[in-house]
């Protein structure tokens, strides 16, 4: 209200003062334009520059998406699969992005090479996929990076990205197994009656647990059998390498 009237002034001043000078300063007229050209100007920006303090005072809604991958875990083997669910939010309203809309889905390597690229649809602010890790791979730290078509536009500051492990630890049975290749297995089977005594002409109740050369309880098929090879009891071991019997010992002993 009080900017109109006074551009008004400056601007009849300026022009008054530029015809008077005209006559003794042939540059009079250049002056004129240049000072109308500068109130012209800078009036509308201080104005504009005013818009996002007004919008923040207002409460008034600014869009920002926000991408999230949430994965099935953090560490992986190779020949293993990352399963993942990417959720696409409004940063302010939290709700999910409607439409349809393209998922760029990336597994970098430490150098930041791209060793597997997928394309997602993400379908109202939703999607999920999955990535096989070659059998190949070496170990190391891998990112997990995802971004949409807008998000490539703002820069990869707005991309989402994780740090996944990929390890490969050589199983302790396996090498007992690869070196002992050709060499008939150790297994130890213990036998433990129920109260820790076998009653003869009793039925009494018999633990009995298999475990092979590295402590591992391992699945075993047996007989108990008398002095004379005549068949008591069968067992199989299962789960852990345990199994429980029912077992009735002959007075003649157990063998």
């Amino acid at each position: 209200m009080i900017l109109v009237p006074l551009v008004s002034c400056c601007l009849h001043y300026n022009a008054s003062q530029a015809m008077r000078s005209t006559a003794s300063f042939p540059n009079g007229t250049i002056i004129y334009f240049i000072t109308l050209f500068a109130l012209l100007f800078f009036f509308p920006l201080k104005h504009f520059a005013q818009e996002p303090e007004i919008w923040l005072k207002n409460g008034e809604h600014i869009s920002y998406p926000k991408l999230y991958l949430h994965t099935d875990r953090e560490v992986y083997f190779p020949g293993d699969s990352i399963w993942f669910k990417a959720y696409y939010l409004d940063g302010q309203s939290q709700w999910f992005f409607q439409g349809r809309l393209s998922l760029y889905v990336d597994l970098l390597d430490e150098q930041g090479q791209a060793i597997i690229s997928q394309v997602l649809l993400l379908e109202y602010g939703q999607s999920a996929g999955r990535i096989e890790i070659p059998d190949s791979i070496n170990s190391g730290n891998f990112v997990l990076r995802a971004f949409t078509d807008y998000q490539r536009n703002l820069g990869e500051d707005m991309f989402f990205h994780k740090v996944l492990r990929v390890t490969s630890i050589e199983n302790a049975l396996d090498k007992i197994t690869q070196s002992k290749i050709g060499r008939p297995p150790k297994i130890d089977v213990s036998f433990l009656p129920e109260g820790g005594y076998l009653l003869a002409g009793q039925n009494n109740v018999l633990g009995i647990k298999a475990i092979d050369e590295s402590g591992k309880g391992i699945s075993v098929k047996g007989k108990i059998l008398t002095g004379d090879g005549e068949v008591v009891s069968s067992f199989e071991t299962r789960y852990r390498g345990m199994d429980t019997i029912h077992f009735t010992p002959l007075r003649k002993g157990v063998k």
